[in-house]
């Protein structure tokens, strides 16, 4: 396999299948959001800038580049960011993952973007 060819999602994901159950299992709090980052940042970005007007505001820099201000979390999770307020000021450079692959993470893992877990919750699928 050539080096730089990116895993499917299924590859990326098998070593979190249950070879009993044949589903994904993992720890949503302690685990997905790594999987998820990792994954993001191994896909196709593209890399913007945080103008004046979209200072402090990751719903609308989600809305600009994906058409839905749901997808504002999966900004900061790929981009390390930990408090929007205060870490989103014009000129922070940002990577963008496709909003195909955030769809198709959230598909395979049946989960919304605004989805409510708590850090007990394994995603079994």
């Amino acid at each position: 396999m050539d080096e730089n060819a990116r895993l499917s999602l299924d590859d990326y994901l098998s070593s979190y299948r249950n070879p009993e159950t044949g589903k994904y299992e993992i720890a949503f709090a302690t685990g997905v959001f790594s999987v998820l980052r990792d994954y993001l940042l191994s896909s196709t970005l593209e890399e913007v800038v945080v103008s004046n007007l979209e200072e402090n505001t990751p719903d609308l820099i989600s809305f600009k580049y994906y058409g839905t201000m749901s997808y504002w979390w999966f900004v900061c999770l790929v981009n390390g960011i930990n408090d929007p307020f205060t870490e989103l000021v014009p000129g922070t450079r940002l990577l963008m993952p496709l909003a195909s692959d955030i769809s198709q993470f959230a598909e395979t893992l049946n989960i919304s973007p605004n989805s409510g877990f708590n850090s007990g919750t394994i995603i079994s699928l």
